[in-house]
């Protein structure tokens, strides 16, 4: 291997402190920063991911987390979690495939609470950030490619898919994606064209075991490797099992409402796209361009004022209008069900007043798109040689 130039670096040494389970793993502590070695003190190399250049003062493992604790001058302390993955690199531990999980952490499903005395965050009360509670997945990825898109995917027990998310990674390095713990939710109507391939979170999972797979992105499989990972159930509570199946008895009845009104919504950004498109085409005559136009113009406006019925128009902030839409009640209803650990009749009302609501407006839609927009897609369609339409120069 090709000998790395380093610098030489002055500065005084204020604490050494090797992994008590491998040898070859060190770190430094100097008036400089922190310092690391993978090969028990042959070469080292400073730490700067998220650690600045400050005077480090002790060091401390703790070995149930396996976390590095860094005691600061003037900045307090730093903990880094999870070393297993420098574990790995210190034990020469190299992975004969594309793609390799390293190991997984367990995933804790807590309880926040408000700090008692202050009522506030600005109060004076001492806060840092809490550590991060999600399943962590440790993986080594090697490419020749800059990028790779890739796929977390996480089953049940029973082979069931409860979440999939889409990410990117930088190859040939090493890398750790975190799984939230929630199963896979709905799409809600936007006025947004730009749509994330990951679908927004869901319900919590519940404590058990769980499988995560890593592959690449696409039906064509060029690396793939799986782990098994834990949820444990919070300490501050006993866990309900038949409280979180009546939740997601609830989710599934009211994802249905959602992903109808979702679809629905989408219709009618569709139709209105198509709508303006045929008023900007060029025809072969004037005449027929401005009884296209004439004609599309009343639809587009019962569009417009179906569109209204679901969510506020771009631009408008919810405080300067009062009138309940069918997102409200959908947005109401979810958060009256994420909220609940028993949902009860508040929930079955909320769900079933949008159930109401959206079938109100599908109803409505169908006849609109039944009597009045497909028999005019049709018509054109129909006599399309005879319209001569000309496709506008992007």
């Amino acid at each position: 291997e090709k000998e790395e130039k380093i610098e030489k670096e002055m500065g005084y040494v204020r604490c050494v402190l090797p992994h008590p389970n491998t040898p070859n793993l060190i770190f430094l502590g100097t008036d400089r920063g922190l310092w690391i070695s993978l090969n028990k003190g042959k070469t080292w190399r400073r730490w700067e991911e998220g650690f600045p250049a400050v005077p480090v003062s002790d060091l401390k493992i703790q070995l149930r987390e396996n976390d590095l604790i860094v005691g600061t001058f003037g900045r307090g302390v730093w903990v880094i979690d999870d070393l297993g993955l420098l574990e790995s690199i210190a034990q020469n531990k190299k992975p004969t495939k594309t793609l390799h999980i390293d190991h997984t952490k367990a995933g804790l499903l807590v309880d926040y609470i408000r700090n008692k005395g202050g009522h506030y965050n600005t109060a004076g009360v001492f806060t840092a950030p809490n550590k991060n509670s999600q399943v962590a997945i440790n993986f080594w990825l090697s490419s020749e490619k800059n990028k790779k898109k890739c796929v977390l995917e996480v089953y049940d027990t029973h082979g069931v898919r409860i979440r999939k998310q889409h990410f990117s990674v930088d190859s040939s390095r090493l890398h750790r994606v975190y799984w939230n713990m929630r199963m896979d939710g709905v799409r809600f109507p936007t006025h947004s064209t730009k749509i994330d391939s990951t679908l927004p979170s869901g319900l919590s999972a519940a404590p058990g075991k769980y499988k995560i797979i890593l592959r690449n992105e696409g039906d064509t499989l060029t690396f793939l490797d799986s782990a098994w990972c834990e949820l444990l159930p919070s300490p501050l509570r006993k866990w309900n099992q038949k409280s979180h199946l009546k939740k997601r008895e609830a989710f599934n009845d009211l994802s249905q409402i959602i992903q109808q009104a979702y679809k629905n919504f989408e219709t009618l950004k569709t139709c209105e796209l198509n709508l303006k498109a045929l008023t900007g085409l060029n025809y072969a005559t004037d005449a027929i361009k401005e009884e296209i136009i004439n004609r599309s113009k009343p639809m587009i406006q019962t569009i417009d004022s179906f569109k209204l019925r679901f969510i506020l128009p771009k631009g408008y902030r919810y405080y300067e209008e009062a009138t309940v839409r069918l997102n409200d009640e959908l947005q109401n209803a979810w958060s009256l069900l994420r909220s609940s650990e028993n949902p009860g009749k508040n929930v079955s009302y909320a769900i079933e007043n949008a159930n109401k609501s959206s079938e109100a407006i599908a109803t409505s839609l169908e006849d609109f798109l039944k009597k009045e927009y497909q028999p005019f897609i049709d018509e054109l369609r129909r006599n399309a040689l005879e319209i001569n339409w000309i496709k506008p120069i992007k």
